[in-house]
């Protein structure tokens, strides 16, 4: 007796090889959960690092960012500090509330938004941007 292969035989195994991959995907598989507060950390911090236009007012605002050609802009962060805590969610797109402080080697420290309080969750996104001559740590808190 020979062993017989025929090429149906190899493409019912190859189906049901992928039809068996797949069950066990969407059984065993869970992705990881995000919650909005690490949805909208990271959409403010995207945010805050350009400033559109360059030299805004409330009405103006189209980006409220405080980095004006990669660097920390302290006119841009006094501006940013100035728009209503609603405008800011409502540019960005975003529900959570949020705290956003600037601090460098040198002492700087800058902050806008509001502090949690009785936050039940909290995300912290860090970026980093130049500021004279040294690296500022941009620190976006959000919560619920």
């Amino acid at each position: 007796m020979k062993a017989q292969s025929y090429a149906l035989d190899l493409i019912l195994a190859v189906v049901f090889t992928s039809i068996i991959a797949v069950v066990l995907l969407l059984v065993f598989y869970q992705p990881p959960s995000v919650s909005q507060q690490q949805i909208d950390a990271k959409a403010l911090s995207s945010a805050v690092l350009l400033a559109y236009p360059s030299s805004y007012t409330q009405d103006t605002v189209l980006s409220p960012g405080f980095v004006v050609n990669q660097r920390l802009d302290l006119d841009a962060f006094a501006a940013f500090e100035s728009l209503p805590h609603v405008l800011v969610k409502q540019l960005v797109g975003i529900e959570s509330d949020f705290l956003v402080t600037v601090t460098d080697a040198h002492g700087l420290f800058l902050s806008a938004g509001v502090a949690p309080t009785d936050a039940s969750d909290v995300h912290v996104v860090r970026r980093y941007v130049a500021h004279n001559g040294s690296i500022a740590t941009v620190e976006v808190i959000a919560w619920q």
